[in-house]
């Protein structure tokens, strides 16, 4: 290989480089033998061509991998496979699923009426006959809402499969699991609605009315146990997986956050919902499990929902639930509401800086995971005879 290397442009072989080359083939001091230099040759070409071999051989298992979610080997190290294999980019979801995964939602909400009315449960035309029969409406919600999540899931995956997307759903792993890291969550959480809570006041409920889940206990199911469920399924399940896979771990975070404020319609939800997602995807990025984000959905619907059920004593406020009314109409607008506020930007600024920062270390170790598994793959993904 040396004296291929020496003399490969050169039209002549003169003694020196001859000699030269001989002697860094069979070491310095010995005699040349050229045996030795055709067996050196012979060598070099056939690990060339092993080396090339084995490059088509990876890209191969990477194209067969990419249908079925992620290679062997950066399922091992846990990288995206949209940093090393280039033919994840042009899969589930582009530009034009974003648009049929909106149309799937309003198929679903139209088809879950049909089913609430189908099961014969209450639908009540106006909203005075919900407030007149709030058990009866939560039981229809909640009927209506199984039915149009889960049908929505499942057209979803279904899509997803057609497109030839990733079949990773969602994971559930309780490693990771970190209490002050939960409780981190409910403070951020909770800074970030009174944050946005003056934005409440350039809505106008009486145009754009907050929904009504109802009361008792189907309104509750609804709120804490089949919203966290299906939506986190469908948010930080299908499509940020599915993002992470084709784009990798910014663009999941980012993206999936903005489909599940677009999925809730009401301005004030939708603002609410996209900060809230950037918190839950944080969370179920950082952990690498769903339960964190769900344990976290359900206690902000859990809260929601005291909120529509009580009543402020003692105050008039046109008979509007306390969903509808800002933080300064129920506490005034003195130095205690501007204490909250300060506390709460502040809040607010700290986790975000500190959540971009966590992220970009995950992209970066997610970077050389995937550089770590191109140069270096799993032995089993050589091994393996599939």
């Amino acid at each position: 290989r040396n004296l291929y290397g020496l003399c490969k442009n050169r039209p002549t072989f003169p003694s020196e480089v001859l000699s030269g080359g001989l002697r860094a083939v069979c070491g310095p001091g010995s005699r040349p033998d050229l045996r030795s230099v055709g067996r050196a040759g012979l060598s070099g070409a056939f690990d060339r061509r092993r080396t090339v071999l084995r490059e088509k051989f990876l890209s191969l298992r990477f194209e067969r991998n990419r249908r079925s979610g992620m290679s062997e080997s950066l399922k091992i190290t846990g990288a995206s496979p949209a940093l090393s294999d280039p033919f994840a980019r042009k899969g589930f979801p582009a530009w034009g699923d974003w648009l049929v995964l909106m149309l799937i939602l309003l198929f679903s909400a139209l088809a879950g009426a049909a089913v609430a009315r189908w099961c014969g449960c209450a639908m009540p035309e106006t909203a005075e006959g919900r407030t007149l029969y709030p058990e009866t409406w939560g039981r229809t919600v909640f009927v209506m809402y199984c039915a149009q999540m889960g049908l929505a899931l499942l057209l979803t995956l279904l899509y997803r499969r057609l497109r030839r997307g990733p079949h990773v759903v969602a994971r559930f792993s309780v490693r990771g699991w970190n209490p002050l890291l939960l409780l981190w969550g409910v403070v951020a959480m909770l800074a970030c609605g009174v944050v946005l809570d003056p934005l409440m006041q350039l809505v106008d409920f009486d145009f754009l009315p907050m929904p009504d889940p109802g009361r008792g206990g189907w309104a509750l199911m609804t709120s804490v146990v089949a919203a966290p469920l299906f939506e986190e399924l469908l948010c930080r399940g299908v499509v940020l997986e599915s993002l992470r896979v084709r784009s990798g771990i910014m663009a999941a975070w980012i993206g999936s956050s903005l489909f599940f404020g677009a999925m809730h319609l009401h301005p004030v939800q939708s603002l609410n919902a996209f900060v809230l997602g950037l918190l839950f995807g944080f969370f179920c990025l950082q952990t690498r499990s769903l339960w964190p984000s769900l344990l976290l959905h359900a206690f902000n619907n859990a809260l929601a929902l005291l909120m529509i059920w009580a009543e402020f004593p003692g105050a008039n406020f046109d008979g509007r639930p306390m969903a509808e009314l800002t933080l300064r109409e129920l506490i005034g607008s003195g130095r205690l509401y501007v204490a909250i506020y300060a506390a709460a930007l502040l809040v607010v600024a700290v986790s975000g800086v500190e959540m971009v920062r966590r992220m970009r270390r995950l992209r970066a170790q997610e970077r050389k995971n995937a550089a770590e598994a191109a140069i270096n793959p799993a032995p089993d993904t050589l091994n393996s005879g599939k």
